[in-house]
């Protein structure tokens, strides 16, 4: 009798842990507010770099072409992406000189959807190309 009760609390223990395997995958969102017909390349200073899940955020300032400067923000995939791409803390930092091909925002803000790939100080990291 204690031994049934105790199978049917490693089930519940072992079934359990599967759910929170899970858990990021609901987390997940879409990119369906993102611009899939058009794709632009920008270039600029790394402001900040938030290396959080489930997409990492970079701050970049940019230079218009009327000489003002506008900071975008660049959402990438997954912290551990960008780490298995070559990126880490010690390359994509403030004061680094990245260009970035993405997607914009439907809303036009200044806000991307990255795509394959990364510069980074004449480096190119991700998918496609890099380190």
């Amino acid at each position: 009798m204690e031994r049934t009760w105790l199978r049917q609390i490693c089930g519940v223990l072992i079934a359990s842990s599967f759910l929170g395997i899970g858990a990021p995958v609901w987390a997940h969102h879409s990119m369906a507010a993102y611009d899939h017909k058009n794709t632009i390349t920008l270039q600029g200073v790394i402001t900040s770099v938030k290396w959080t899940n489930p997409h990492m955020l970079v701050y970049i300032d940019v230079k218009a072409p009327d000489g003002q400067t506008n900071n975008w923000i660049f959402e990438g995939g997954a912290v551990t992406a960008a780490i298995n791409a070559g990126m880490s803390p010690k390359v994509l930092k403030p004061g680094a000189l990245v260009k970035i091909t993405g997607r914009g925002h439907l809303d036009e803000t200044k806000h991307m959807a990255l795509l394959n790939e990364v510069e980074i100080d004449g480096k190119v990291y991700g998918r496609n190309g890099g380190q």
